[in-house]
Protein backbone atom coordinates (compact mmCIF):
# COMPACT_ATOMS: atom_id res chain seq x y z
CA UNK A 1 0.00 0.00 0.00
CA UNK A 2 2.79 2.36 0.90
CA UNK A 3 4.51 1.54 -2.38
CA UNK A 4 1.36 2.45 -4.31
CA UNK A 5 1.15 5.82 -2.52
CA UNK A 6 4.77 6.52 -3.32
CA UNK A 7 4.14 5.73 -6.99
CA UNK A 8 1.16 8.08 -7.01
CA UNK A 9 3.32 10.85 -5.50
CA UNK A 10 6.00 10.22 -8.09
CA UNK A 11 3.40 10.43 -10.89
CA UNK A 12 2.04 13.67 -9.47
CA UNK A 13 5.54 15.13 -9.21
CA UNK A 14 6.28 14.04 -12.77
CA UNK A 15 3.07 15.66 -14.04
CA UNK A 16 3.87 18.87 -12.16
CA UNK A 17 7.40 18.85 -13.54
CA UNK A 18 6.15 18.35 -17.10
CA UNK A 19 3.69 21.23 -16.65
CA UNK A 20 6.49 23.49 -15.44
CA UNK A 21 8.67 22.47 -18.41
CA UNK A 22 5.86 23.33 -20.84
CA UNK A 23 5.36 26.73 -19.18
CA UNK A 24 9.10 27.44 -19.43
CA UNK A 25 9.06 26.44 -23.11
CA UNK A 26 6.13 28.77 -23.75
CA UNK A 27 7.89 31.69 -22.03
CA UNK A 28 11.11 30.95 -23.92
CA UNK A 29 9.23 31.04 -27.22
CA UNK A 30 7.61 34.36 -26.26
CA UNK A 31 10.98 35.79 -25.19
CA UNK A 32 12.56 34.65 -28.44
CA UNK A 33 9.81 36.39 -30.42
CA UNK A 34 10.24 39.59 -28.38
CA UNK A 35 14.00 39.59 -28.88
CA UNK A 36 13.49 39.10 -32.61
CA UNK A 37 11.12 42.08 -32.77
CA UNK A 38 13.60 44.20 -30.80
CA UNK A 39 16.47 43.26 -33.09
CA UNK A 40 14.35 44.11 -36.14
CA UNK A 41 13.45 47.50 -34.64
CA UNK A 42 17.09 48.24 -33.82
CA UNK A 43 18.13 47.25 -37.33
CA UNK A 44 15.51 49.55 -38.85
CA UNK A 45 16.65 52.43 -36.59
CA UNK A 46 20.31 51.90 -37.53
CA UNK A 47 19.42 51.82 -41.23
CA UNK A 48 17.45 55.06 -40.84
CA UNK A 49 20.36 56.71 -39.04
CA UNK A 50 22.79 55.54 -41.71
CA UNK A 51 20.56 56.96 -44.46
CA UNK A 52 20.24 60.26 -42.60
CA UNK A 53 24.01 60.46 -42.13
CA UNK A 54 24.57 59.76 -45.81
CA UNK A 55 22.04 62.46 -46.76
CA UNK A 56 23.59 65.01 -44.41
CA UNK A 57 27.10 64.32 -45.65
CA UNK A 58 26.07 64.88 -49.27
CA UNK A 59 23.86 67.88 -48.62
CA UNK A 60 25.44 71.07 -49.98
CA UNK A 61 26.33 73.69 -47.41
CA UNK A 62 24.39 76.93 -47.72
CA UNK A 63 26.63 79.87 -48.67
CA UNK A 64 27.39 82.38 -45.97
CA UNK A 65 25.15 85.45 -46.24
CA UNK A 66 26.99 88.47 -47.52
CA UNK A 67 27.43 91.27 -45.03
CA UNK A 68 25.10 94.16 -45.66
CA UNK A 69 26.50 97.65 -45.43
CA UNK A 70 24.71 100.86 -44.54
CA UNK A 71 26.03 104.07 -46.02
CA UNK A 72 25.71 106.93 -43.56
CA UNK A 73 24.89 110.43 -44.75
CA UNK A 74 27.83 112.76 -44.28
CA UNK A 75 25.88 115.37 -42.33
CA UNK A 76 24.95 113.12 -39.39
CA UNK A 77 23.63 115.01 -36.36
CA UNK A 78 26.39 116.10 -33.99
CA UNK A 79 25.38 118.34 -31.11
CA UNK A 80 27.87 120.99 -30.01
CA UNK A 81 25.95 121.97 -26.89
CA UNK A 82 23.34 119.47 -25.65
CA UNK A 83 19.87 121.03 -25.27
CA UNK A 84 17.88 120.76 -22.00
CA UNK A 85 16.13 117.49 -21.22
CA UNK A 86 13.11 117.16 -23.52
CA UNK A 87 9.58 116.71 -22.25
CA UNK A 88 7.85 113.37 -22.61
CA UNK A 89 5.68 114.86 -25.35
CA UNK A 90 8.68 114.90 -27.67
CA UNK A 91 9.32 111.18 -27.20
CA UNK A 92 5.96 110.11 -28.57
CA UNK A 93 5.34 112.70 -31.27
CA UNK A 94 6.08 111.55 -34.86
CA UNK A 95 9.25 112.98 -36.34
CA UNK A 96 9.40 113.96 -40.01
CA UNK A 97 12.47 114.17 -42.19
CA UNK A 98 12.94 117.91 -41.72
CA UNK A 99 12.88 117.75 -37.92
CA UNK A 100 15.34 114.88 -38.01
CA UNK A 101 17.83 117.00 -39.88
CA UNK A 102 17.40 120.05 -37.66
CA UNK A 103 17.17 118.43 -34.20
CA UNK A 104 20.57 117.08 -33.08
CA UNK A 105 19.01 115.03 -30.25
CA UNK A 106 16.25 113.28 -32.18
CA UNK A 107 15.58 109.57 -31.59
CA UNK A 108 15.82 109.23 -35.37
CA UNK A 109 18.99 109.39 -37.47
CA UNK A 110 18.49 110.09 -41.16
CA UNK A 111 20.63 107.92 -43.40
CA UNK A 112 20.58 107.67 -47.16
CA UNK A 113 17.18 106.19 -48.14
CA UNK A 114 16.49 104.99 -44.57
CA UNK A 115 15.80 106.22 -41.07
CA UNK A 116 17.20 104.49 -37.97
CA UNK A 117 15.23 104.72 -34.72
CA UNK A 118 16.60 104.61 -31.18
CA UNK A 119 14.97 101.57 -29.49
CA UNK A 120 12.59 102.05 -26.57
CA UNK A 121 13.15 100.33 -23.20
CA UNK A 122 10.31 99.79 -20.73
CA UNK A 123 12.22 97.81 -18.12
CA UNK A 124 12.63 94.07 -17.82
CA UNK A 125 15.15 91.31 -18.57
CA UNK A 126 15.72 92.49 -22.17
CA UNK A 127 18.00 95.25 -20.89
CA UNK A 128 21.08 93.62 -22.47
CA UNK A 129 19.42 93.54 -25.89
CA UNK A 130 18.33 97.17 -25.54
CA UNK A 131 21.83 98.33 -24.62
CA UNK A 132 23.32 96.48 -27.59
CA UNK A 133 20.84 98.07 -30.00
CA UNK A 134 21.32 101.51 -28.43
CA UNK A 135 25.10 101.34 -28.83
CA UNK A 136 24.67 100.23 -32.44
CA UNK A 137 22.50 103.31 -32.95
CA UNK A 138 25.15 105.55 -31.35
CA UNK A 139 27.75 104.35 -33.87
CA UNK A 140 25.92 106.20 -36.66
CA UNK A 141 25.65 109.53 -34.83
CA UNK A 142 29.05 110.15 -33.24
CA UNK A 143 27.35 111.17 -29.98
CA UNK A 144 29.06 112.35 -26.80
CA UNK A 145 28.36 110.64 -23.47
CA UNK A 146 26.04 113.48 -22.43
CA UNK A 147 24.06 113.12 -25.66
CA UNK A 148 23.83 109.34 -25.23
CA UNK A 149 22.32 109.75 -21.78
CA UNK A 150 19.81 112.32 -23.03
CA UNK A 151 18.84 110.01 -25.86
CA UNK A 152 18.43 107.20 -23.35
CA UNK A 153 16.07 109.46 -21.37
CA UNK A 154 14.00 110.01 -24.52
CA UNK A 155 13.85 106.25 -25.10
CA UNK A 156 12.68 104.89 -21.75
CA UNK A 157 9.06 104.30 -20.80
CA UNK A 158 7.07 102.82 -17.95
CA UNK A 159 9.10 101.27 -15.15
CA UNK A 160 12.39 102.24 -16.78
CA UNK A 161 11.34 105.92 -16.91
CA UNK A 162 10.44 105.88 -13.21
CA UNK A 163 13.85 104.41 -12.45
CA UNK A 164 15.61 107.04 -14.61
CA UNK A 165 13.83 109.94 -12.88
CA UNK A 166 14.81 108.54 -9.49
CA UNK A 167 18.43 107.86 -10.48
CA UNK A 168 19.04 111.27 -12.05
CA UNK A 169 19.10 112.79 -8.58
CA UNK A 170 22.69 111.56 -8.68
CA UNK A 171 23.79 112.54 -12.22
CA UNK A 172 25.29 109.87 -14.43
CA UNK A 173 29.02 110.37 -14.90
CA UNK A 174 29.14 108.97 -18.44
CA UNK A 175 27.59 106.27 -20.62
CA UNK A 176 29.50 103.48 -18.87
CA UNK A 177 28.16 104.67 -15.51
CA UNK A 178 24.64 104.66 -16.95
CA UNK A 179 25.11 101.12 -18.29
CA UNK A 180 26.39 99.83 -14.96
CA UNK A 181 23.46 101.32 -13.05
CA UNK A 182 20.76 100.22 -15.46
CA UNK A 183 22.20 96.68 -15.48
CA UNK A 184 22.35 96.68 -11.70
CA UNK A 185 18.63 97.56 -11.63
CA UNK A 186 17.22 95.45 -14.47
CA UNK A 187 19.93 92.90 -15.29
CA UNK A 188 20.42 89.39 -13.95
CA UNK A 189 22.50 89.39 -10.70
CA UNK A 190 24.63 86.60 -12.19
CA UNK A 191 27.32 87.54 -14.67
CA UNK A 192 26.72 86.74 -18.36
CA UNK A 193 29.51 84.15 -18.15
CA UNK A 194 27.84 82.37 -15.23
CA UNK A 195 24.53 82.24 -17.07
CA UNK A 196 26.19 81.04 -20.28
CA UNK A 197 28.00 78.19 -18.53
CA UNK A 198 24.82 77.08 -16.74
CA UNK A 199 22.55 77.39 -19.79
CA UNK A 200 20.61 74.21 -20.66
CA UNK A 201 18.08 73.35 -23.34
CA UNK A 202 14.55 73.09 -21.92
CA UNK A 203 12.47 73.35 -25.08
CA UNK A 204 13.45 73.42 -28.76
CA UNK A 205 16.95 73.83 -30.16
CA UNK A 206 16.00 77.13 -31.80
CA UNK A 207 14.82 78.53 -28.44
CA UNK A 208 18.04 77.36 -26.76
CA UNK A 209 20.07 78.85 -29.62
CA UNK A 210 18.49 82.29 -29.09
CA UNK A 211 19.46 82.30 -25.41
CA UNK A 212 22.95 81.03 -26.27
CA UNK A 213 23.52 83.78 -28.85
CA UNK A 214 22.27 86.51 -26.49
CA UNK A 215 24.67 85.44 -23.73
CA UNK A 216 27.58 84.81 -26.11
CA UNK A 217 27.41 88.40 -27.36
CA UNK A 218 27.72 89.62 -23.77
CA UNK A 219 30.80 87.39 -23.22
CA UNK A 220 32.92 88.86 -26.00
CA UNK A 221 36.35 87.43 -26.70
CA UNK A 222 35.57 83.75 -26.08
CA UNK A 223 37.38 81.43 -28.54
CA UNK A 224 35.34 79.25 -30.88
CA UNK A 225 36.45 76.07 -29.11
CA UNK A 226 34.91 77.29 -25.84
CA UNK A 227 31.66 78.36 -27.51
CA UNK A 228 31.40 74.98 -29.26
CA UNK A 229 31.93 73.05 -26.01
CA UNK A 230 29.45 75.21 -24.07
CA UNK A 231 26.79 74.93 -26.78
CA UNK A 232 27.04 71.12 -26.94
CA UNK A 233 27.10 70.77 -23.14
CA UNK A 234 23.76 72.57 -22.79
CA UNK A 235 21.90 70.48 -25.37
CA UNK A 236 19.63 67.57 -24.46
CA UNK A 237 21.50 64.28 -23.98
CA UNK A 238 20.01 62.53 -27.03
CA UNK A 239 21.10 65.41 -29.29
CA UNK A 240 24.57 65.37 -27.76
CA UNK A 241 24.80 61.65 -28.57
CA UNK A 242 23.90 62.31 -32.22
CA UNK A 243 26.49 65.09 -32.48
CA UNK A 244 29.19 62.76 -31.11
CA UNK A 245 28.26 60.26 -33.80
CA UNK A 246 28.40 62.72 -36.72
CA UNK A 247 31.21 64.88 -35.26
CA UNK A 248 30.46 68.19 -37.06
CA UNK A 249 33.32 70.70 -37.15
CA UNK A 250 32.92 74.37 -36.27
CA UNK A 251 30.19 76.19 -34.34
CA UNK A 252 28.07 76.86 -37.45
CA UNK A 253 27.98 73.18 -38.48
CA UNK A 254 27.33 72.07 -34.89
CA UNK A 255 24.32 74.38 -34.64
CA UNK A 256 22.92 73.29 -38.02
CA UNK A 257 23.41 69.60 -37.17
CA UNK A 258 21.67 70.02 -33.79
CA UNK A 259 18.67 71.60 -35.49
CA UNK A 260 18.49 68.85 -38.11
CA UNK A 261 18.75 65.89 -35.75
CA UNK A 262 16.26 67.29 -33.23
CA UNK A 263 13.34 65.65 -35.06
CA UNK A 264 15.22 62.56 -36.23
CA UNK A 265 13.74 59.07 -35.51
CA UNK A 266 16.41 58.43 -32.88
CA UNK A 267 15.59 61.60 -30.92
CA UNK A 268 11.86 60.93 -31.18
CA UNK A 269 12.38 57.43 -29.76
CA UNK A 270 14.50 58.81 -26.91
CA UNK A 271 11.77 61.29 -26.01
Amino acid sequence: MAAIQMLDQVDDSADSLMQSVREVQTKMALLHSTVGDLLSSMSATLNSMAEMKEALLHQPTAPEPSESKVTVDQDLPVAVAPPPLPTKQSTTAPVDNNSVKEHPMSRYIKLKKTKVEMPVFEGGPNVYSWLTRAERYFEFGNFTDAEKIRLAYMSVEGQALCWFKLEERKPFLDWNDFKARVLQRFGDPRSPMERLLSLEQDESVIRYLGEFEDLSVQCSGLPDSVLEAVFIKGLKKEIQDMLRMFQPKGLHDIIMMARRVENSPFCRVMK
